[in-house]
């Protein structure tokens, strides 16, 4: 029993270590928090256009969700109209907002080579930060998927030859090999990390085909690399369930390239 409590608690320290979240080092998620506009819009209008464009995207899953329900339902039809009239309001003050900040962002306009390489350099260690994270998580949700399998025909092994402290031992650690993914997403880690890996990739990809980024290609990918960040930091799935958590990211995301993009 002495080496049952010793393994077991082995496997808790695992279990404690792996539970901690293991951010993008500080002073990249630093420089990332620190990434100021290059071209002529200001932050805060900026961060309005992205609400505006966030809510116009909430407002289409209403209308969608609302079209649904209709048909099934006919009656839910006002439902529907009420839902595209919030949305063409929604859309109608996003636009109001591109107006008024268009003249503080001069069309083309080229941005430096230093801030160009700045934000490229950012994107790709971010990048390679998620590919390492996603790695390891994958490579734990591998490693609890052998132990289970191994730790269950140990104890068949064992119980074959009658030796039964052996087998109940075994098979108490295929009990708690089993149970951690269920205390801990270790899949949902690993799927959360690669949908980071794969967006900042999406991000450094659009950076590379210009010879010469302008500013509002620069504040784009700025944006976006912030939001990206600021999933990873503070909105990191900590159940199973991460679709939620996803689709807001996506949502964000496109808010953020869109804004930018209506400027210019």
């Amino acid at each position: 029993m002495k080496r049952v409590s010793t393994i077991l608690l082995s496997m808790a320290g695992c279990l404690l270590l792996f539970s901690q979240k293991s951010p993008s080092p500080a002073v990249l998620e630093q420089s990332i928090k620190d990434l100021s506009p290059v071209g002529g819009v200001p932050a805060s209008v900026t961060k309005d256009l992205v609400a505006a464009r966030k809510q116009v995207l909430q407002q289409q899953d209403v209308v969608r969700g609302a079209t649904e329900m209709a048909k099934a339902n006919p009656s839910a039809l006002p439902a529907v109209r009420q839902a595209q009239a919030q949305l063409e309001a929604s859309q109608k003050a996003a636009a109001e907002l591109s107006k008024q900040a268009a003249p503080a962002a001069p069309a083309g306009a080229l941005a430096t080579k230093e801030e160009g390489a700045h934000v490229i350099q950012l994107v790709s260690e971010f990048n390679q930060e998620m590919k390492q994270q996603a790695q390891s998580a994958s490579s734990w949700e591998l490693a609890f998927v052998f132990a289970a399998v191994g730790l269950g025909f140990g104890s068949t092994v064992f119980s074959i030859y009658g030796l039964n402290k052996a087998s109940a031992v075994m098979s108490a650690l295929v009990v708690v090999s089993a149970g951690i993914p269920k205390l801990i997403p270790v899949h949902e880690r690993a799927v959360y990390y690669r949908t980071l890996k794969n967006q900042s990739y999406s991000v450094l990809a659009g950076l590379s085909i210009p010879l010469q980024l302008t500013a509002a290609e620069c504040d784009d990918a700025g944006r976006r690399l912030q939001v990206l960040e600021d999933y990873l930091a503070t909105k990191y799935p900590e159940t199973s369930d991460i679709d939620s958590t996803t689709e807001e990211l996506f949502k964000d995301l496109n808010a953020a390239k869109t804004a930018t993009a209506e400027l210019h």
